[in-house]
């Protein structure tokens, strides 16, 4: 059972998680290990499998096994030996084994609607937030999708098949935030000029994704400050600049949701 008392002194049971930058994070797109930390630690029990089919450099496997878990870690464009290469909408996961300090699992690619899948206590779900940082030249990368709607039709797979690996009873974690689109964005795609709600919206969706035979329920919608992240600062008075004229604001925040299937 988790130690209600420790998740609240490190303010992982806040909906405002307030958590200090952890070093320098050399991956573009990395969340700090204080979030991994509090995913790991409120929604996966101990001694449990959490699955990051978006595994970037990795900090998910360090925390889980600093705290007791296990991690299984793909991504479409994996940066080291240790981390599966897959694609989240079509991977099937099969059967649990070991490979040194890091447990794995063997990915099957397999279009086959019978194949045995494992299942999983928690996934983890960090997508791109849509073409702000272009982590590959693949086009099935979701950081390459030309919009919006083009982004969101992606992601809804990704949900889809990922959450087949979840157990009834586990959760489906989101660490997500918002995006500006600009004017020649929103001439170009048709979209919306301004602020796009970005990770409330892929939330939904995931939740509507589910919703038919999951019996999905929001558990959690947390805010994280990501001040720390931002850019130098003369970009960034030129970026103050900008907003201020747009009637915008900074992104300082990402959102951290756990969606917990039905048992």
């Amino acid at each position: 059972m988790n130690d209600w008392r420790s998740l609240l002194e490190d303010g992982y049971l806040s909906s405002l998680w307030l958590l200090e930058n952890e070093g320098p994070v050399d991956f573009h797109g990395a969340f700090i290990p204080a979030v991994a930390e509090g995913i790991i630690r409120r929604w996966c029990p101990e001694g449990g499998w959490i699955w990051d089919p978006m595994a970037g450099s990795g900090t998910t496997a360090g925390e889980a096994q600093k705290w007791g878990r296990k991690a299984f870690l793909t991504d479409l464009s994996p940066i080291d030996w240790w981390i599966g290469e897959a694609d989240a909408r079509t991977v099937y996961i099969d059967t649990a084994q070991s490979v040194g300090l890091v447990p794995r699992l063997k990915a099957q690619i397999d279009d086959s609607p019978h194949t045995a899948r494992f299942k999983f206590d928690t996934i983890v779900l960090h997508p791109p937030y849509h073409n702000i940082i272009e982590f590959s030249e693949k086009p099935e990368d979701l950081s390459n999708c030309a919009s919006v709607a083009e982004f969101l039709m992606e992601w809804r797979q990704v949900v889809h098949n990922t959450a087949a690996h979840l157990k009834d009873g586990g959760y489906l974690v989101i660490v997500c935030g918002d995006i500006w689109i600009t004017h020649e964005i929103a001439k170009e795609t048709g979209e919306p000029y301004g602020h796009y709600p970005l990770a409330h919206t892929c939330l939904f969706e995931a939740f509507r994704v589910l919703s038919p035979g999951r019996a999905p329920r929001i558990k959690a919608i947390a805010t994280k400050d990501i001040k720390n992240n931002q850019a130098r600062a003369k970009q960034r008075n030129l970026w103050a600049s900008r907003y201020t004229d747009w009637g915008a604001v900074f992104f300082e925040t990402e959102t951290i949701a756990a969606i917990q299937l039905g048992a």
